[in-house]
């Protein structure tokens, strides 16, 4: 409202000057008497006033379609435009090279040469992980990390006597992260923290954007989640966006890792509510 009037300050006054000096002119003029006879006036004043506001109001009432109009047509084309609206989005590609510098044989090194060179790829799949009550982030789990996996849970221990596997309590937790709304969601960043730490304290993943019907992945991954390890807790997995507006948004999941006494092993729970916090226009704070 504030800024329509400053646009539109010259009508403002034109209106106030009719709506007040109109009535005291007609008031000011029906006292005076008429220096010809075809000025004198055949109606009373209060019949000037009923015609004068009458006018008046049909004037406002036709400036007010006028404005609806123009307000409707911009409204239009801004939809419009915003169906259109195209944006540019980076994303920094991971590349590597790979090149095996004795082969077995001739045969090998042929069937390997596909494989070899210089590659570029996009990165989809983090592991967060999680030791001695710290949180980190790596693109892929060490070889010992994965044999944990691949052994459903222990791992080989060495002993005089030959020896054997031993369970671990370890977690591993694949989560699918997916943009399900009409729009990319831009400047997305996501991380895992303990609840209790700070804003400006927690750490997140490199800024990304986020494309509908392309999701990502994020597995939370410990190898140790005993009844007494630091890593058990709460935490909270954030994630901050923009969309193409510059309007911000965050959401955030409570992750919850404890032990379970009963079945004498680590839980992992995980909020599903899926609230979303509007956070307000960048620029226009």
């Amino acid at each position: 409202m504030i800024k329509w009037i400053k646009r539109n300050w010259i009508v403002m006054v034109i209106l106030l000057i009719l709506i007040i000096v109109g009535p005291l002119a007609i008031n000011w003029l029906f006292k005076q008497k008429a220096p010809i006879e075809v000025l004198v006036a055949e109606w009373d004043a209060s019949a000037a006033l009923g015609y004068y506001g009458a006018v008046i109001g049909a004037a406002i009432a036709v400036y007010g379609v006028f404005l609806t109009i123009r307000y409707s047509q911009k409204n239009y084309k801004e939809d419009v435009r915003n169906r259109t609206l195209p944006f540019i989005t980076l994303t920094m590609l991971k590349t590597k090279s790979y090149k095996k510098l004795f082969p077995v044989n001739v045969i090998e090194n042929r069937n390997r040469e596909k494989e070899e060179g210089y590659f570029e790829y996009k990165l989809q799949d983090y592991y967060c992980i999680l030791e001695n009550g710290m949180v980190g982030y790596q693109t892929g789990l060490s070889e010992r990390q994965q044999e944990i996996l691949n052994n459903a849970g222990t791992k080989w221990v060495s002993s005089p006597s030959g020896g054997s596997l031993v369970v671990v309590n370890d977690i591993c937790v694949p989560i699918e992260i997916e943009n399900v709304g009409n729009g990319t969601a831009i400047r997305l960043r996501y991380g895992l923290n303990r609840k209790g730490i700070s804003e400006k304290d927690r750490r997140y993943l490199p800024v990304i954007s986020l494309k509908p019907e392309n999701p990502i992945l994020l597995h939370i991954f410990s190898e140790d989640c005993s009844k007494e390890s630091n890593n058990l807790g709460e935490y909270i997995l954030s994630f901050y966006y923009e969309d193409i507006f510059s309007n911000r948004y965050k959401q955030d999941f409570e992750v919850m890792i404890e032990y379970n006494d009963a079945k004498n092993c680590p839980m992992v729970s995980v909020d599903m509510s899926h609230k979303q916090n509007f956070l307000g226009e960048k620029y226009n704070e």
